[in-house]
């Protein structure tokens, strides 16, 4: 993996991104790869922030479940918005399990 610095544009685009609110994983892919990056670029910097722990599929789900749960969702509905933010079908169904 490359040296990743602030100085990095992709990393400076997910830094600034994560900074406002949490993604799933390909939430975030998508986002950088629709502003212009390299797919390699933006694997490489995908891996950094899991690394440096800023992006995490579990944190993501475990979270938006809380909130939606609060607001009055059912786990049919919750599941089927997780699915269309691209988070694994097997840790929806993992992270729904107790509500």
């Amino acid at each position: 993996m490359p040296n990743m610095n602030a100085e990095t544009p992709v990393l400076s685009k997910a830094q600034a991104l994560l900074a406002k609110q949490d993604y799933s994983k390909a939430q975030l892919q998508l986002k950088l790869l629709a502003s212009g990056f390299e797919p390699l670029e933006v694997a490489s910097v995908l891996t950094h922030c899991e690394a440096q722990g800023w992006l995490d599929d579990r944190r993501f789900v475990d979270r938006y479940v809380s909130k939606r749960v609060e607001q009055g969702y059912g786990p049919f509905k919750i599941a089927a918005d997780l699915m269309a933010k691209h988070v694994s079908e097997s840790l929806v169904a993992q992270m729904l399990a107790n509500v």
